[in-house]
């Protein structure tokens, strides 16, 4: 196992018993622990080896496990906390081995729950969206979120009509195609700027539209195709609008929908990431699906393309 950077120290817990099993999968995994005068932590397994079990423990507060279970909070925020300690229990036993004092930030990211991981499968967003740039912590503008939250929204009504190959650029869309691209806002974190996007609401319309989730996949589909497409166009500096590996028919939706994410030369967002359940390929990856400004110029040159071919055809 990986070498803890911190205090060996006895540690507020003589055990790790769970006061209550949070998620499970070949025994606890992230669960609640109270010591003797009932202050409340939060545990979470992490790594192991042939004889130990290793978990990260935080202090926590019912309030904050709550907001946990709801979705309200991420796994990896809800451990980020003051008081943080790394812990090894014999493998099949409770009783604390050893026990280090440590800080969240010293932690090595690839023991941490994935950036917008919840605590369980059914709560994770279907996008996230992290902006970086020249903001700090606290001081990112309304008209900077606002124009981020416009720019996804109008994205996903494109990538929403190259999945179903419909356009509606006249008049007000359909209840059941606004659906797909009206996600609601479950959550919104500054530093960077983090956005995640739920499930599509229940709200009785559906006019043809009998699977909501297929069909965001299928937009799914489409924006990973798009973003990998840059991604080559980037490393290869060469633009081929017709080597997106998507239908011809829903080349222009894509492009157009990357045109609207991308961040500008002179904005204060320099670099967007992208995950969420809809980008089922996402989680495998040896590196997110982003967005720079530069990719805006190879996006721009493919819809130049594009529109050479449909005025010589």
């Amino acid at each position: 196992m990986w070498t803890v950077s911190g205090k060996e120290t006895t540690g507020p817990l003589g055990s790790l018993v769970p006061a209550r099993v949070l998620y499970e999968f070949d025994g606890p995994r992230s669960f609640t622990v109270q010591d003797e005068s009932e202050e409340l932590y939060l545990a979470h397994w992490c790594d192991q080896d042939d004889e130990f079990d290793r978990y990260i423990v935080a202090v926590t507060t019912s309030a904050l496990v709550r907001q946990l279970e709801q979705g309200e909070v991420t796994l990896r925020d809800a451990l980020n906390q003051p008081r943080v300690w790394v812990v090894d229990l014999p493998t099949a036993a409770w009783e604390v081995s050893r026990s280090w004092r440590t800080t969240f930030e010293n932690l090595p990211d690839e023991v941490l729950p994935r950036h917008g991981a919840m605590l369980l499968p059914s709560l994770e967003p279907v996008l996230i969206v992290r902006a970086t740039g020249s903001m700090t912590h606290g001081s990112v503008n309304a008209s900077v979120l606002s124009g981020i939250m416009g720019s996804i929204q109008a994205a996903l009504k494109k990538l929403a009509e190259g999945a179903l190959d419909i356009a509606t650029r006249r008049g007000a869309p359909p209840a059941s195609l606004k659906r797909l691209y009206d996600l609601p806002t479950s959550r919104v974190a500054f530093g960077s700027l983090e956005l995640t996007f739920g499930r599509p609401l229940d709200d009785g319309y559906l006019e043809g539209l009998d699977d909501a989730w297929r069909n965001l996949e299928k937009m799914g589909q489409l924006l990973a195709s798009g973003l990998e497409w840059v991604e080559r166009a980037r490393k290869d500096a060469i633009v081929d609008a017709q080597a997106m590996e998507v239908a011809p028919s829903s080349r222009r939706a894509v492009l157009e929908a990357l045109e609207k994410l991308a961040p500008t030369e002179k904005g204060s967002v320099a670099q967007i990431q992208f995950g969420g359940s809809m980008l089922a390929t996402a989680a495998v990856r040896k590196k997110p699906y982003l967005l720079n400004r530069r990719s805006r110029n190879f996006i721009s040159a493919a819809l130049g393309q594009l529109a050479e071919s449909e005025e010589a055809w």
